[in-house]
């Protein structure tokens, strides 16, 4: 009876041990959670708001030539100096904006020129297409292909020259096909490119 005595308070013991240990494991646990919990919740802001992800910064990396780099931030936009009561006009706000580049000095003429020059086939190209009558003629300007897949229909569907916009959204312009402004056939096409006879600086006839 003695023997059983003892071993039942040996046994009573170890359990408790056990059970403490266990217990401090389990407070540890679940204090490390809601600390991690809190800590997410508020990270990014100090009032936890929902922030979102954060994301990286505008870095000007590569300076544009000529161009200089205008920071995010804020300004005002708007008349401030008139009077109110009587006042037609959008009234002033403060309006923030995101990071960009800008030039640094005004365009000039001969930079406008180069621009023009480096866009203006492309806009050829595309009112030679649109504009020639005969579906033949035209089809000589983009790289069509007799057969392709249509993804909207899921088949393999015949070339159709007549449709020239649906033609331009599938198929690029042939940039090997060349042309000259002075093609008596072209100037028709392209005449709304090139200024207005009131327009034209010493009447040269220019884009």
């Amino acid at each position: 009876m003695f023997l059983s005595t003892n071993f039942y308070k040996i046994a009573t013991e170890k359990y408790n041990t056990h059970l403490t240990k266990y217990m401090k494991k389990t407070y540890l646990i679940s204090l490390f959670v809601v600390v991690a919990t809190l800590s997410s919740c508020f990270k990014g802001g100090s009032q936890g708001e929902l922030v979102g992800a954060s994301s990286k910064k505008f870095r000007n990396r590569t300076l544009p030539l000529g161009m200089v780099y205008i920071p995010s931030g804020r300004t005002l936009i708007g008349m401030t100096d008139e009077d109110i009561s009587f006042y037609q006009g959008t009234p002033s706000r403060m309006t923030s904006f995101t990071a960009f580049y800008m030039d640094q000095t005004e365009i000039t003429n001969n930079e406008y020129r180069q621009f023009v020059e480096w866009v203006r086939d492309s806009i050829a190209r595309e009112k030679i297409y649109a504009g020639f009558e005969e579906d033949e003629d035209a089809d000589r300007y983009i790289n069509y292909q007799d057969e392709y897949f249509d993804e909207a229909g899921l088949e393999v569907v015949e070339y159709d020259p007549s449709d020239r916009a649906l033609n331009r959204e599938l198929f690029s312009l042939n940039w090997d096909r060349e042309f000259s402004y002075d093609d008596e056939e072209l100037i028709p096409l392209l005449a709304d490119m090139y200024y207005p006879q009131p327009e034209r600086f010493y009447k040269r006839r220019e884009i």
